[in-house]
């Protein structure tokens, strides 16, 4: 089971995700409720709304939804509280599974040969540029495990097994990731992190 803490912090994500995207007329129509109020921090905000769910509505929001249009999985809008759907798509090294009109951009791991965060951000944009293009709003990467195994099948995927250049180019990609959207301000492409060595053991993946 899903503990309340971890759904805090997926609706916190939600929340942030949401910001400058229309709520619907009946949304609208109604009091704006607290947990729309920009002015709080996202803890607080997912608080308020958590308070607000039924046990069905928080339910929805960790399964996926019947019919996703092509993407990874998604899950399906909330209108009653205001909660937009989410298009959660591949991957760490561009969009992926098929999808036409993109860029074929090297393998992380090549990045990261070059030791260059600025040139890393500049990755990251085209990822959630050419992402939020296909309407997807949250980004499957980037991959954050380090390398323990030579035999890993997704180490070309990954930014090596230097923890530390690992963290610094992950976060110069999520940067520009999340850089990318309607404006840097608003509706943005988030991104969330893949395969954090505390869940999956590397060596577990073909």
């Amino acid at each position: 089971m899903v503990s309340l803490k971890r759904l805090r912090s997926i609706l916190a994500i939600v929340l942030i995700a949401s910001a400058g995207i229309a709520v619907t007329a009946s949304h609208a129509a109604a009091a704006n409720p607290p947990w729309m109020d920009t002015s709080q921090t996202p803890a607080q905000r997912a608080s308020e709304l958590l308070a607000a769910m039924s046990t069905t509505d928080k339910l929805a929001m960790m399964h996926s939804a019947a019919a996703c249009n092509g993407y990874d999985t998604c899950v399906a809008a909330n209108t009653t509280l205001g909660i937009p759907g989410l298009n959660m798509m591949d991957g760490p090294d561009g969009v992926a599974d098929g999808i036409v009109g993109v860029t074929q951009l090297p393998a992380p791991v090549a990045a990261a040969s070059t030791f260059d965060t600025v040139l890393e951000k500049q990755y990251g944009q085209v990822i959630g540029s050419e992402q939020w293009g296909k309407g997807v709003n949250v980004v499957l990467g980037p991959t954050i495990n380090i390398v323990r195994d030579p035999r890993w099948g997704r180490a070309f995927e990954s930014f090596s097994e230097d923890p530390y250049l690992s963290w610094q180019l992950a976060a110069a990609d999520i940067q520009g990731i999340q850089s990318q959207g309607r404006s840097p301000r608003s509706s943005t492409t988030r991104s969330t992190t893949r395969r954090r060595t505390a869940i999956r053991p590397p060596t577990m993946r073909s």
